[in-house]
């Protein structure tokens, strides 16, 4: 039994959370999945740094992930790099051979058509593995190019395809893109991005309390979040769940 839930109700919130892996150890793996696993949805090895982390320790890591529930996979830089090589087959199986479960395909940093990343999130799912999209640049001048309708139009392809998840680059600052942008016309990216591809498929990439604060109040406790910190996944649950000032009342003050 939970602490206080005997006395205190609080509403079932589904919005999917990933949490970003920045070279953990297993052991703190360990004690994080025991206190706050229930409250992730997936788990990203950011950037590269899978590449540089014993083979061992990696696979002992997804291991704890995907037994927990989890999808978890490295960080796109990755799947761009092994593009640009022509090694994106042998990627996979190794993506596979280590225990992920799951990929992002990206063209943050590589210039890519949408129907070549059509093909390569076409080709991983028929390798088994549930694909996380991402869509946006790295740098803001080329980010600034595309349109709200380009990057919905991408997206609904993405999801097409079989993405389970597109999410909105933001960098793990969140204030980047869209995100990055002045209040007004960030809330007019967002809601014409779910308005076009449906927040059961769209993810942002929020790590500041501030911007999950604004999802939530904007969209709903059920949006989909990434590149959450460790330390603040549960911060974020009582964020959903109305049980922070920012939220109660706005989200669950009486229990239902």
């Amino acid at each position: 039994m939970k602490a206080f839930e005997r006395s205190i109700r609080v509403p079932r919130v589904d919005g999917a959370t990933v949490m970003l892996d920045k070279g953990l150890t297993p052991e703190f793996v360990r004690s994080f999945l025991r206190v706050a696993g229930e409250y992730v949805t997936g788990v990203k090895m950011g950037w590269g740094t899978a590449r540089l982390i014993d083979r061992e320790i990696v696979k002992e890591k997804v291991e704890l992930y995907a037994d927990a529930g989890l999808d978890v996979f490295p960080g796109g830089t990755l799947a761009e790099i092994a593009v640009s090589q022509g090694t994106f087959e042998d990627f996979l199986s190794e993506l596979d051979e280590l225990g992920f479960n799951a990929v992002e395909i990206s063209d943050g940093m590589i210039p890519m058509s949408i129907e070549r990343k059509c093909e390569l999130i076409e080709l991983a799912r028929e390798h088994g593995f549930t694909v996380y999209a991402e869509e946006g640049k790295k740098r803001d001048e080329e980010y600034s190019v595309l349109s709200p309708s380009d990057m919905v139009g991408r997206m609904v392809r993405c999801v097409e395809a079989g993405a389970e998840y597109v999410i909105v680059e933001a960098r793990e600052s969140g204030e980047h893109g869209p995100m990055g942008a002045e209040k007004r016309e960030r809330v007019r990216i967002l809601s014409e991005i779910v308005k076009g591809v449906g927040i059961r498929r769209v993810m942002f990439e929020a790590p500041e309390k501030e911007q999950q604060f604004e999802l939530i109040v904007k969209f709903g406790p059920e949006v989909n979040i990434a590149n959450v910190p460790p330390d603040e996944v549960i911060p974020l649950a009582t964020l959903r769940a109305g049980l922070r000032a920012e939220t109660m009342g706005r989200v669950a003050l009486d229990g239902e």
